[in-house]
């Protein structure tokens, strides 16, 4: 009886179950795609140190349940590789100077391994291991991108979800889901990081639906059509590309007979979620409609539609396709053709636009410096601003305008270096806008209403040649890499990029990412992180091919998923947000238990027939392929082991340190005895308050007479060093209280040139030093130092800092 229970509780939890063959079954896929739901979402900022807590008391409880499972073949080199990664990264935690935001960045890391450490412990064997985590991941992509999608319509799904997560996490409230006539933004907020979880949806859907049939394969087809949904409306120009690649590698690595039904089913997803998206489109993207019940009816027709195409009609096309190979390849040859002519056109065949009052039509063209005089004939009162953006600009996110009034006879200059001209069209009554000329060094008109292409598409491939998103990524970039050269090898510790970014910046703006996972890793982790996070993706590629030549029906669609995430890692920050991560150790731990499983034994054959039949097959297949579990030697079962426990201490260890930060937290605002006490307590006891504890302590200091703390908070000034992203400088106002101004200019220059390209940062300095200014000599010479390193900021930055009021007085006065 306990047997039976013990094996019913691992099979919700992502097993198998009795027979090796075995396919999901519904009750235990809705119950673990729903908890990789609500753990996805747990993984907010302000849960996520209590979920890592509870994880980690479940993957030991869940360890020592199937201590006696074989599960020798799954902790191979994709094991090894993210517990390392894993390792690397907690370490990177204690290296940085700013282990509260370490902290914050590595719990996510940890509830993702954490996963990958459940899903491996208990999902069952043969071809259908895993196959509850894979299918889970889907479905969570494809119910992320029903509630973005409801979030645009009746609010009615995504409003109880909002309500139910408010209880643990404010991360899903301030959001509208859309941005207005572009794309959706979902319910993360962010379109980019919406296109990557549905972009991983779309891809294992597909799979699952190929490698599956009935009422499962009905299933899989409603999720890739909500994932192919989600992914189209939230137009990532990035993502579509990568993702283009993806099913490249999907069709290359699927077995030939098997080809082409993955073929019919990309383009039947395509018919009807491009059908999905006009209905979504036309109704709520203007961004005037607060409830529209078509975008959810186009979900849900499109989930039944997909599904009901999928069963009545794939099967019948595909065999008369494969029964006339001829007929085949006209099909494949005039699809790409439609494709291409389709493709063409959209950008060719433009018209008249109809504006409603207040609606503005951007459009760019690419200009050669000059004079230019515009000519708008049928056009009415239509007036246009025209603006310029030279490289400077696309890094910055600003414009020169260039003219401003009525569109028809109206004149501007193009000036050298501009990358892209902008055109603001406008009718303040409402009208149509016939036509747009240009005449000057280069004579043309611009393409107003596009008549193939969606306008929401239009608006995002406008100015593609010139796109300031990816010039300014290009800077981040550099940022990223501009933090790494401080600490090559070893890094600057998780979180440098947010603690460290004005340091090096050229201009002033607010990311804690550079969008790009690898100049990311090379910034917090070091060239050995980066070494690490490329093992993890290059050993998930091995594995995933591993796993096809054994047969597991997964594996192509694990190997262009995992193409895909090194891609999009590439300009994107996904791999740095909780919900694309955790969804990506879910995939790892697919791969790592679904791609290693042996091919199954052939069915009702007499033992000894077995035996000699298979014996020259074993033989041959033992010289080609990796040796699997049952033939490796008692030295790499014990390595693998030691890799077991090795996880299993980081879990361990890491479950302590979390469950001590917190205690500390806690003792710091409610714990017994005065603030003093409680201050000292967390330094002496929590490596992650430790700083921070030190910065209140010397803060509150003077509100204090006892000599004790006097002399406490003087010896933790004179040994603190640590510079921080915010102001007031604390350090520096402690020595100004205390009469000791050599030590606080040392303090207040550190903190500038930490704060080198932030406004903020250069108002509170000078205005300190017009407060604390004695009028001696000694003082006004320290202050010109800091008048020069201000100079010498703005020298640096490609928009010099402008300061006002007293800060601008007292700099004048150094003059």
């Amino acid at each position: 009886m306990k047997n039976t229970k013990k094996k019913s509780l691992l099979y919700a939890l992502g097993a198998a179950g009795a027979l090796p063959e075995e396919l999901c079954d519904q009750r235990s896929l809705a119950l673990f795609a729903g908890a990789l739901f609500l753990l996805v979402t747990l993984t907010a900022q302000e849960s996520v140190t209590v979920l890592c807590i509870l994880l980690g008391l479940g993957a030991l409880l869940t360890a020592v349940l199937v201590r006696k499972r074989p599960m020798s073949p799954r902790l191979g080199l994709l094991f090894l590789a993210v517990t390392l990664y894993v390792l690397w990264a907690g370490a990177a935690c204690f290296r940085s100077p700013y282990p509260v935001l370490a902290l914050k960045e590595f719990t996510k890391i940890l509830a993702g391994f954490l996963l990958f450490l459940l899903i491996v412990f208990t999902a069952g064997s043969g071809k259908s291991a895993g196959r509850n985590a894979i299918s889970a991941v889907s479905a969570v992509s494809a119910l992320f991108s029903f509630l973005s999608i409801d979030l645009v319509s009746t609010h009615w799904f995504s409003g109880v979800f909002r309500s139910i997560v408010e209880m643990f996490t404010q991360d899903y409230s301030v959001n509208s889901g859309l941005e207005t006539g572009t794309r959706i933004t979902s319910l993360l907020a962010d379109g980019n990081t919406f296109a990557s979880v549905t972009g991983l949806g779309v891809l294992l859907a597909l799979g699952l639906a190929l490698s599956s049939h009935g009422r499962e394969r009905a299933f899989h087809a409603v999720c890739l059509f909500l994932s192919a949904l989600g992914f189209v409306l939230a137009f990532s120009l990035g993502a579509m590309g990568f993702i283009s690649a993806a099913f490249v590698l999907f069709l290359l690595a699927v077995p030939k007979g098997e080809k082409l039904p993955a073929a019919v089913l990309m383009v039947e997803t395509l018919a009807v979620t491009m059908l999905g998206v006009m209905a979504v489109y036309v109704s709520v993207f203007d961004g005037t409609k607060q409830f529209s019940l078509v975008p959810l009816l186009g979900a849900l027709v499109g989930s039944a539609g997909l599904a009901a195409l999928d069963g009545l009609l794939s099967q019948r096309i595909c065999t008369v396709l494969s029964r006339h190979k001829a007929l085949s390849l006209g099909v494949a040859g005039a699809l790409v053709l439609c494709g291409a002519v389709y493709g063409v056109l959209a950008f060719q065949l433009t018209g008249p636009a109809a504006l409603a009052p207040g609606e503005i039509l951007n459009r760019a063209a690419d200009l050669p410096a000059g004079g230019y005089t515009l000519s708008a004939p049928g056009s009415g009162t239509a007036s246009v601003r025209v603006t310029s953006q030279n490289e400077t600009d696309l890094i910055l996110h600003t414009s020169t305008v260039l003219y401003d009034g009525a569109a028809d006879g109206g004149s501007f200059t193009v000036p050298e270096g501009t990358e892209a001209v902008w055109f603001a069209v406008s009718v303040p009554e409402g009208g149509t806008v016939e036509q747009l000329s240009y005449a000057g060094p280069e004579n043309g008109s611009l393409k107003l209403h596009y008549k193939l292409l969606p306008g929401f598409m239009a608006n995002r491939l406008q100015g593609l040649w010139a796109n300031q998103n990816s010039v300014q990524r290009t800077e981040f970039w550099q940022d990223g890499l501009r933090i790494w050269e401080k600490s090559p090898l070893l890094g600057e510790g998780l979180g440098a990029v947010e603690a460290g970014l004005y340091s090096v910046a050229r201009f002033e703006y607010q990311s804690r990412y550079v969008h790009n996972h690898y100049v990311q890793t090379l910034a917090d982790a070091g060239v050995i992180g980066l070494v690490l996070f490329a093992g993890v993706l290059a050993a998930s590629f091995w594995s995933a091919l591993a796993g096809r030549k054994r047969g597991a029906p997964l594996a192509p669609a694990l190997f262009a998923a995992t193409g895909f995430a090194a891609l999009q890692a590439v300009n994107q920050a996904a791999f740095s947000l909780s919900s694309f991560l955790s969804l990506m150790f879910c995939i790892w731990a697919g791969i790592a238990v679904h791609c290693t499983q042996s091919a199954p034994e052939p069915a009702k054959v007499p033992a000894m027939e077995t035996a000699a039949a298979a014996e020259p097959k074993e033989k041959k297949a033992a010289a080609k392929a990796p040796l699997n579990a049952q033939s490796l030697p008692a030295a790499n079962t014990a390595a693998r082991k030691a890799l077991l426990f090795s996880a299993l201490a980081i879990t361990t260890v890491w479950s302590g340190l979390l469950l001590n930060h917190l205690r500390a937290d806690n003792d710091m605002m409610f714990g017994q005895g005065t603030v003093f006490q409680r201050l000292d307590s967390a330094v002496g006891s929590d490596p992650f308050s430790r700083q921070d504890a030190i910065q209140a302590y010397i803060y509150y200091s003077d509100q204090s007479d006892d000599e004790d703390i006097q002399n406490q908070a003087g010896l933790y000034a004179s040994a603190y060093t640590r510079v921080g992203n915010t102001d007031p400088d604390y350090l520096a106002e402690y020595f100004f209280e205390n009469h000791i101004p050599q030590s606080a200019f040392a303090s207040l220059s550190r903190h500038l040139a930490f704060n080198r390209a932030r406004t903020g940062a250069w108002q509170y300095a000078l205005t300190l030093l017009a407060e604390q200014d004695d009028g001696t000599p000694e003082f006004r010479e320290l202050s010109l130092g800091i008048a020069l390193q201000f100079q010498e900021a703005n020298d640096y930055l490609l928009q010099p800092i402008t300061l006002y009021g007293r800060a601008q007085t007292y700099l004048d006065s150094l003059k």
